[in-house]
């Protein structure tokens, strides 16, 4: 897939689980403010839910990272981010039907996938060390072998439920690391 389609798809994606999101919350009598500016983006913020910030996502994976010529940590393991809240959807595959899957703090939702004595300040500190760096400066020999580095450390504060794994570099230069739950992953038909 073209580049700028890939990123196109990705931000209808995006933008169909905000309007999801604001139906839900026009349905349900919850307040819904939408955010538009560059700095609500640089922290993580999609939208607030009653007057909370709120990252909404389409996907039962969570999502730590890229790798495109640099290691960019995503939100909320990014510094910076002051997203509070998960608004979580499964969306059908027509796109005409959502569930809310879960909506609540991104901490709750992230120790689903911990060790009991582990935290989401945890999994932080390992992505972050890895932001804005190149492959190189791990002395490994690709990008693909910087995800699994990062993976093999991730791995080690993941319940057995959980796992850790990546999408290596593809054709356009994108490699992705994730985050899955076994039971969450059945949820989606992941």
């Amino acid at each position: 897939m073209e580049e700028k389609n890939w990123h196109k798809k990705q931000n209808e994606t995006g933008q169909l689980g905000e309007d999801f999101v604001r139906f839900w919350c026009v349905s349900t009598n919850q307040t819904f403010k939408k955010e538009l500016d560059e700095l609500n983006y640089q922290q993580g913020i999609d939208c607030h839910i009653e007057s909370v910030p709120t990252d909404v996502k389409n996907t039962g994976l969570i999502y730590l990272g890229n790798y495109r010529n640099v290691f960019r940590t995503r939100h909320p393991f990014k510094k910076g981010s002051l997203a509070m809240n998960y608004c979580i959807l499964k969306i059908n595959q027509e796109k005409t039907k959502f569930e809310i899957f879960y909506n609540g703090p991104v901490e709750t939702h992230i120790k689903k996938f911990l060790q009991e004595d582990k935290t989401l300040e945890d999994l932080r500190k390992i992505i972050q060390k890895y932001d804005g760096t190149y492959f190189q400066q791990w002395k490994c020999t690709h990008p693909d072998s910087m995800l699994y580095k990062i993976k093999a450390e991730v791995s080690k504060i993941l319940n057995p439920a959980s796992l850790c794994n990546y999408y290596g570099v593809n054709e356009i230069g994108n490699g992705t690391i994730y985050l899955m739950n076994n039971d969450i992953a059945k949820s989606f038909n992941l």
